[in-house]
């Protein structure tokens, strides 16, 4: 596009879209993108990266999807309202280009916006940015980049667990608890708190024993809220959205100009600034104080109370985890070898940490950091306000500039990898555009940093071993050449109820576009939770790491071991769960349907998620979560094997395109039999669910008739059923062996196999490859009714058991009930090796 006259930013009026029907991905805080269903173009936010249109019910889907190319980037809005618009505009989708840096100017960008149709969603999305990335030559999609390790382990995160208080002590903790739950974690993500950091010399005193702040201050007073200190002893953890007021100490310590402070000011800050509009006079006056008369008072909080506006001293590990009696390596090899880790990795922030790096320290100095003070563009400060008074802006940053960023990365990465560590999460990086003023813009400094982390990153891990996280500006994902994970949504609040929902439905609608990218990240979670049980079912689906942040001994292990086997390993689908067709224009908080999340599995089978989402949302008026005015009741989902496979162009249907499927309802315990057209109704309670296995039928008579029909489901006793199944292969019965129909399959632990039959088989049979002599018969169970066949997978299958005789009625039942199924006299690991490896074999 081109423009008259050179500026840093332009705004491009596209014109009108004839379609109600839309689909945003649109950012709602510096760091974090969410999905948004504008009812015009008009109405698209601010900010938004990406856009999916349906043209008209036979006229098929468009993906706009504005992209960064050379020092500018481009983002989508709706011009309704907007000061200054014509009347036309008013109506119109405009396009944002601007390099973020006053001296980076320019009058043309060659490549804007990308535009692409087709008749099918996922293709359609699966081929744009496939296309994209060959055109930009910035980023690579997913599908060819290495696949993370993390993806089928089981994980624990101390961030929840601890926060930016973790000590050695409590990582032994809490690996030893899982352990002992049956539910040991194979990786471990050590996040914020193993640094070493410290505060600024700002110019303002720092003493505890003086001034307006006395040691016995036993409260915290933030704008209409008051914070007992002796529970919450830093702030860490605690989202902080501006809402940074006065501090009171006791009585007899507090100055008149405090008290001043706190009543006026504060009061003016909870009525007129935390949620008004974001061009109010009160925000700017509120900013304005922020920078003169207030910011020594908020800067002394931030560096007293968070960890926000401190920096890096050193590349080595804090006292807590480093010192004369042991280094940091001696800790990362302990806790491997006790505990059966996998894999390790670090937390650490783009910019060094939040503060940036020391100007100060000796092992700093030599990355030449200077201090450097972030320059939101104005759609930014719209759509966050308080970036003006947070510590970044207030105190500014050690900056290490584009230049000196590789020589940071490959001195922390060195450190990690000599220490013995895996990989790394890379936090805080949107952050990185603002600090682009002076280094070229936004654009051009973050693809520079971009390309220094992910050189490090490679050279001593391996790309597949980086987390990408508070990443969501196109700046970012767009020079993801070689990572491949990246984090799909805001962080999982244990405290925030009203964001418990939300969490769910952000991720699977950002992984529409991201997860083209890189692999979706949903997050840490907590199984002792109001809303563990919906998360867990969520990441089930999710194609992703599946990892918990539970404090030690604070576990739901029943919901556990529905994630996760005995030995650490995780049952995953084989891409990432996104909305299906049917939910991806309609809003899951508010339209009063189930939202559902589809999948696939390796082995030819489909798995569908029904949740109830209403009632809480983010508010990008209020810029908060919160829960919704209208009544939040039950929700009718409708799950069909059309969500999986769906059918072709005006309901064509497609070549080798089954005609029933077996479908396994997880929580109702239920086995259905389903033809195309058929769907399950379930009626759903707020923030409660459904798990539905599918697996196409297959005949295994000769010619395709005449033989038995055949469907398996899975370990049952997992959420994710079909993802247990190693491997299936099935011989119709006029080839292989004798002539007879069999069905051959490997699972990934024990538990209880549920498979749907047309007619009751002969035999089930094991057999180890290790082993000598013929196969073994295990026992089995199968219900004409309703063609259910069950039987349980164990570790070690030893005793010959009798063959099950005649077809009609019910075969013996195995012993282990419906649980895990494992022989308590196995270890987690020789008894995974043991099934995997084990063949079973059901004949007809």
């Amino acid at each position: 596009c081109g423009a008259r006259g050179a500026r840093d930013h332009h705004d491009v009026v596209l014109g009108q879209l004839a379609s109600s029907r839309l689909l945003a991905g649109s950012r709602i805080k510096r760091w974090w993108m969410a999905p948004n269903w504008p009812r015009w173009p008009r109405d698209v936010p601010i900010e938004t990266q990406f856009l999916l249109v349906e043209l008209g019910a036979r006229e098929g889907f468009a993906l706009l999807v504005p992209v960064v190319d050379g020092a500018l980037r481009a983002t989508l809005y709706g011009t309704a309202a907007r000061r200054g618009a014509s009347d036309l505009s008013r109506e119109a989708l405009s396009l944002r280009a601007e390099s973020g840096d006053e001296d980076v100017q320019s009058d043309r960008m060659a490549r804007a916006l990308y535009v692409v149709a087709g008749q099918d969603p996922f293709e359609l999305l699966e081929r744009g940015f496939r296309e994209l990335a060959e055109e930009l030559g910035t980023f690579r999609v997913r599908r060819e980049k290495p696949v993370p390790p993390l993806l089928d382990k089981f994980g624990w995160c101390t961030w929840d667990a601890f926060y930016s208080s973790v000590r050695p002590a409590g990582v032994t903790a809490g690996l030893q608890s899982l352990a002992d739950g049956g539910t040991p974690a194979r990786f471990l993500i050590l996040d914020d708190g193993w640094q070493s950091v410290r505060v600024p010399a700002f110019d303002i005193p720092w003493n505890r024993e003086e001034g307006p702040y006395s040691p016995d201050m036993h409260t915290l007073h933030l704008p209409g809220i008051s914070v007992n200190m002796s529970d919450i002893p830093n702030l860490s953890g605690v989202t902080l959205s501006g809402e940074v007021g006065v501090l009171t100490s006791a009585a007899d310590a507090v100055s008149p100009l405090i008290a001043w402070l706190h009543k006026t000011v504060g009061g003016l800050y909870a009525r007129y600034v935390e949620h008004a509009h974001p061009r109010a006079w009160t925000v700017r006056v509120w900013a304005f104080l922020t920078r003169t008369v207030l910011r020594n008072t908020f800067l002394d909080f931030f560096h007293k109370f968070t960890d926000f506006s401190k920096r890096l001293t050193s590349f080595r590990a804090n006292a807590k985890f480093e010192n004369n009696r042991f280094s940091f390596g001696d800790f990362i090899g302990e806790i491997k070898s006790a505990y059966g880790l996998d894999l390790v990795y670090c937390w650490h922030a783009l910019p060094g940490y939040w503060g940036g790096v020391s100007l100060d320290s000796n092992e700093t100095t030599f990355l030449e950091p200077t201090l450097h003070r972030p320059r939101p563009t104005a759609f930014v400060k719209e759509m966050e306000p308080s970036i003006s008074w947070d510590p970044s802006c207030l105190g500014g940053i050690g900056a290490v500039s584009p230049a000196r960023a590789g020589d940071m990365y490959r001195g922390m990465h060195d450190y990690l990898m000599n220490s013995g560590v895996d990989g790394v999460k890379v936090d805080a990086q949107a952050g990185a555009g603002p600090l682009g003023a002076g280094f070229g813009g936004g654009p051009t400094s973050v693809r520079k940093v971009t390309k220094s982390l992910e050189a490090s990153v490679s050279e001593h891990f391996g790309p597949e071993h980086c987390i990408n996280c508070m990443c969501h500006s196109n700046e970012n994902f767009f020079n993801y050449q070689k990572t491949n994970m990246i984090r799909a949504s805001d962080d999982f609040y244990p405290r925030d109820l009203p964001s418990q929902t939300w969490h769910i439905a952000a991720v699977a609608y950002n992984s529409v576009f991201l997860g083209e990218i890189c692999f979706p990240d949903w997050d840490m979670f907590h199984s002792d939770h109001p809303a563990a049980a919906m998360h867990a079912a969520a990441r089930a689906l999710g194609g992703c790491a599946v990892y918990t942040s539970d404090g030690p001994t604070k576990h739901n292990f029943d919901l556990l071991r529905k994630l996760a086997f005995p030995d650490g390993s995780v049952p995953i689908a084989s891409q990432p769960g996104r909305p299906t067709g049917d939910c991806l224009f309609q809003d899951p908080t508010r339209d009063g349907f189930a939202f559902k999340i589809w999948n696939k599995n390796q082995c030819g089978g489909g798995v569908v998620g029904a949740f109830n989402l209403q009632g809480s949302a983010w508010d990008r008026k209020m810029r908060r979560y919160a829960f919704l005015n209208h009544p939040t009741g039950t929700s009718i989902g409708q799950v069909s094997p059309r969500d999986v496979w769906p059918r072709g162009p005006h309901g064509a249907k497609a070549e080798g395109e089954a005609t029933h499927y077996a479908a396994w309802c997880h929580n109702l315990q239920e086995l259905r039999l389903l033809n195309t057209h058929e769907h399950l109704t379930f009626v759903i309670e707020p923030r409660e669910f459904e798990v539905v296995t599918m697996h196409p039928v297959t005949d295994l008579g000769a010619g395709g008739g005449r033989g038995p029909l055949w469907a398996p489901i899975g370990l049952v006793n997992m959420f994710n059923s079909g993802a247990t199944i190693l491997s299936h292969e099935t011989q119709s019965n006029t080839r292989g062996r004798g002539g007879a129909a069999a069905a051959h399959l490997k699972f990934m632990g024990p538990g209880s196999f549920v498979g749907w039959a047309s007619q009751s088989p002969k035999s089930v049979e094991v057999r180890n490859p290790s082993s000598k002599g013929d196969p073994c018969r295990i026992p089995f169970s199968f219900h004409p009714d309703s063609g259910k066949l069950e039987f349980q997978v164990q570790p070690q299958q030893q005793q010959q058991t009798p063959p099950h005789s005649g077809s009609g009625g019910e075969g013996k039942e195995s012993g282990g009930g419906g649980g895990g199924g494992g022989d308590s006299s196995t270890g987690g690991d020789d008894a995974a090796a043991l099934v995997s490896s084990t063949v079973f074999t059901v004949r007809w």
